[in-house]
C-alpha cells in the first residue's frame, strides 16, 4: 500500500510542493491522512476533507459535507 507521502512524491514538481504544504498544514492541526480512492483523505473523528491534485499545476481542497458546517470549529 502506498503511502500519502509517497503519493505526493509521485506528482509532478509544481504539484508535489502545493499537495506537501497542504499536506503538512493539515497534520500540523492533528489530522490523520490516508489515502482512499488514490488521493490523500484528512480526518480527525470522521472525514474532514481531500486532496484532488489538478492538472497542470494545481489542487483543490475539497470539504466534505460542507453544506452542514455550522462554524468554524471544525477541527477542535
Amino acid at each position: 500500500m502506498t503511502s500519502v507521502i509517497e503519493y505526493i512524491y509521485k506528482l509532478s514538481f509544481e504539484q508535489h510542493e502545493l499537495v506537501r504544504v497542504l499536506h503538512n498544514f493539515f497534520e500540523d492541526y492533528g489530522l490523520k491522512s490516508s489515502l482512499k480512492y488514490t488521493i490523500p483523505f484528512y480526518s480527525k473523528n470522521k472525514v474532514i476533507c481531500y486532496i484532488n491534485p489538478q492538472k497542470p499545476r494545481g489542487a483543490e481542497i475539497v470539504f466534505w459535507q460542507a453544506q452542514q458546517f455550522k462554524n468554524l470549529h471544525l477541527l477542535d
